[in-house]
């Protein structure tokens, strides 16, 4: 048994390849295809799959997608390594794993040691916009001035997306603008974060107060926005922290678990030092504190801290 790991954190660049790794297998007509967020999935099943000949008396190929890393506490770790370690030599297998395990643990070894591996890293902002310029010429619409450049920023580096809202456009038939754009495609709550941690940062005050007051029309509590805040800042910190020690693109996004499409962004839109990004974490911390112990009400507590960094 052939036995491939793959680890990555793009969906659609994972999926890419086990297609093309699937498609590489010209001797197996049987193709067996499991996932752990699959309800009831069993270990099980994978390995019974894995040791039972196949109905076509051909190579079979069994695929087992662990798509969330929590997912790996459903798994037996002593069944996986097994199966790994002793294979049915009329079956290849393939696994993905979201993170690399442990280098110390003994799964990791036995991957290292059995498992032919596969590294799947995210997309460049360049390689995205290559991959997004392909996607639109064929599709046959059309962008008027700044809009493309703003269809890419909401996408956010997510490549299921682009068909999708591709298909938006097409229905319209004629070139698309900026309010198509701003109206037809929502960013993602993550990029809204971003954007406003971004404002933050630069003591833009009318960016961060507009984009503000799209969290309360959202009717988004001002202790779950101060943990996001919080959790964009963290990101912000650490990839501003490694870049500022020379680390490369690819280098931290491997180790902060990223795509290299948010590392390259989070550093091209970083417009302060790691310490005062530290700083801002540690007043986040204290008023987080604050307003858990009822010292100040939540909504005054956060725009007081929006005034207090915007004016500093």
């Amino acid at each position: 048994m052939m036995v491939d790991v793959i680890y990555g954190t793009d969906i659609y660049l994972v999926k890419e390849t086990i297609a093309q790794l699937e498609a590489s297998l010209k001797d197996v007509d049987d193709f067996v295809r499991f996932s752990s967020s699959d309800r009831g999935f069993e270990l099980d099943r994978v390995i019974e799959a894995c040791h039972t000949i196949s109905l076509f008396g051909s190579r079979k190929c069994v695929t087992l997608l662990i798509d969330q890393e929590k997912d790996l506490a459903k798994i037996d770790e002593a069944q996986l390594i097994d199966l790994i370690e002793k294979p049915n030599y009329d079956v290849n297998l393939i696994i993905w794993l979201v993170k690399k395990p442990l280098a110390k643990t003994k799964l990791k070894k036995t991957i290292d040691k059995f498992a032919k591996l596969t590294d799947v890293k995210g997309l460049s902002a360049s390689d995205f916009d290559k991959r997004l310029n392909n996607k639109i010429k064929g599709s046959n619409v059309q962008f008027d001035g700044l809009a493309k450049n703003e269809f890419s920023k909401r996408l956010g580096g997510n490549l299921l997306r682009i068909d999708r809202e591709l298909e938006k456009f097409a229905v319209l038939d004629r070139v698309i603008t900026m309010d198509d754009v701003q109206s037809l495609v929502s960013p993602v709550l993550e990029d809204n974060i971003f954007e406003f941690n971004k404002a933050l940062v630069a003591r833009n005050s009318k960016r961060a107060f507009s984009i503000y007051q799209g969290f309360l029309e959202m009717k988004m509590d001002p202790l779950a926005l101060l943990g996001m805040v919080a959790y964009g800042l963290r990101n912000l910190f650490q990839v501003g922290l490694l870049a500022e020690s020379g680390m490369s693109d690819a280098a931290i996004a491997s180790k902060l678990g990223m795509s290299s499409y948010v590392v390259s962004i989070t550093k091209k839109d970083m417009s302060a030092k790691s310490s005062y990004v530290l700083n801002l974490l540690n007043q986040l911390a204290t008023l987080d504190q604050d307003v858990k112990m009822g010292k100040v009400d939540r909504f005054i507590a956060f725009e007081l801290f929006m005034l207090d960094v915007i004016r500093s």
